[in-house]
């Protein structure tokens, strides 16, 4: 005879009595309340044991009984209905030691996944979608980026017109004639950055910061380089994916929208990864003799771009009016201040694997 204590509900009115259920040998299920009905123990479902939380007896008739006497539920489940998978499962559960190690290996399979899975998975998602997918991932966002971070471009519009000449030799080069590169002014200062539609946007800041124009034709280049290897839409769909993991992991089907609404501020504040960068410079650097583009010269506005972004820089360009000289002496002081070892320039420059070890290969190119 096996004797439980616990409280019985009835589905049909919501009601529940404490009462003791008793087994028999032969597998009889009573109550200590005669007015209760008797079932057999094969009509009813024991729930699984975990850990030592409240288990539940399913019987005929919608009543349900509850209890948190787990030894004698198991004594029962393994008599009358002996599963060896649930004794394989609680013996598990209630091993401290494995506990610890499933809790790690869920944690470093999770790191990696996130680390080199998703990544992995949006190159091949990213280089599968065709182009029109692209574009239309693209639309809107620009318009948001006007509203929010830009303003209209104040370059001379002859200066404006030969970049955009070479541009367009570069792109039509390159075979990519759906390209187009826009002007803004901006609070973030210099920089640039493509969109997936292939639109890429080139600030009034990083113009001024150049000496010349092959500096500002390299980072172009550059640019066409994370069009050509589809890094901002891969940097989408890696966010994308991190966002439906935190929903299926948290229930939280609010976290989709707002990743939605967010791309475009994801786009700008977002860097790139390492090997994204270094894919940019490698098919900047390989078509940059045929583009007559000095190599140097993208050295050259990477230093320029990491010390514009140094506080040093921004006090001193605060002092006086924002002019050709001006910009030179702030950066030259910037330089002689700043550690840049550690700086990281919106994607262009990180310290792994280091901005000289990124650079040399610029600088050393003849």
């Amino acid at each position: 005879m096996y004797l439980v204590k616990g409280q019985l509900y009835n589905s049909q009115d919501s009601s529940k009595i404490a009462v003791d259920l008793n087994v028999s040998t032969a597998g009889i299920v009573s109550f200590s309340n005669p007015r209760l009905p008797s079932f057999n123990i094969s009509d009813v479902t024991i729930s699984p044991r975990v850990g030592n939380t409240v288990r539940y007896l399913d019987l005929p008739n919608g009543f349900q009984f509850e209890s948190d006497d787990n030894n004698t539920i198991d004594a029962i489940s393994e008599k009358f209905n002996p599963s060896r998978l649930h004794q394989i499962i609680h013996k598990l559960e209630a091993a401290k030691e494995f506990v610890v190690v499933s809790v790690f290996v869920l944690f470093v399979v999770g790191w990696l996944f996130v680390e080199y899975g998703i990544p992995k998975i949006a190159r091949e998602v990213a280089m599968a979608l065709p182009e029109e997918t692209s574009t239309y991932l693209g639309q809107g966002i620009m318009e948001t980026l006007d509203e929010e971070w830009f303003k209209p471009s104040e370059l001379d519009e002859q200066e404006q017109a030969i970049i955009q000449e070479k541009f367009r030799q570069m792109s039509d080069m390159l075979g990519y004639t759906n390209t187009e590169l826009l002007f803004r002014s901006s609070y973030i200062g210099a920089n640039a950055f493509a969109l997936p539609n292939g639109q890429i946007i080139m600030t009034d800041e990083l113009v001024e910061l150049a000496e010349n124009k092959d500096e500002i034709y390299s980072v172009l280049l550059h640019e066409i380089g994370h069009v050509h290897h589809r890094h901002t839409l891969r940097k989408l769909i890696e966010g994308f994916s991190m966002t439906f993991l935190v929903m299926a992991v948290s229930g939280d089907v609010s976290a989709g929208s707002t990743m939605i609404a967010s791309a475009p501020f994801f786009i700008i504040q977002a860097t790139y990864s390492q090997d994204m960068e270094l894919e940019a410079d490698d098919y900047s650097l390989q078509h940059m003799s045929a583009n007559d583009i000095e190599p140097e010269a993208f050295a050259s506005i990477l230093t320029k771009l990491q010390l514009s972004h140094t506080t040093t820089y921004r006090n001193c360009m605060l002092e006086g009016d924002p002019t050709s000289n001006r910009i030179q002496e702030c950066l030259a002081k910037a330089s002689e201040i700043e550690d840049l070892s550690d700086q990281d320039s919106f994607g262009y420059l990180s310290s792994h694997p280091s901005t000289e070890e990124r650079l040399s290969k610029f600088k050393n190119e003849r």
